[in-house]
């Protein structure tokens, strides 16, 4: 187990679950909707899948995992529900300035 303290040491999709996960309470999910054509990670409505590529649900499943690796994620007490960890919430609120610095 590793835990990641700078942002920019992880790869856009684990960024893009991390702020997702900031935005929805702390929470993921692995979902298995008619519209995601499989297992997909989701965050409330958002669906984390392409209908034409399948390999797009797999590579978040994939950062879903690394970042329950680095200590960010850890599944919650609901099957297949994932949250952040204390380390999750510091780095998304990294993301979060990180992005403020670029837009001014």
């Amino acid at each position: 187990m590793h835990v990641i303290t700078d942002p920019n040491l992880l790869s856009p999709d684990q960024q893009e679950l991390i702020m997702a996960a900031a935005s929805h309470r702390g929470k993921l999910q692995i979902c298995n909707r008619s519209f995601t054509h499989g297992r997909a990670v989701c965050a409330q409505t958002t669906a984390f899948s392409d209908a034409e590529d399948r390999e797009v649900a797999g590579r978040y499943l994939n950062a879903l995992r690394e970042l329950e690796r680095y200590l960010l994620l850890r599944e919650a007490n609901v099957r297949e529900t994932y949250e952040l960890t204390n380390f999750g919430w510091q780095i998304s609120r990294k993301l979060v300035a990180a992005v403020a610095a670029t837009n001014t």
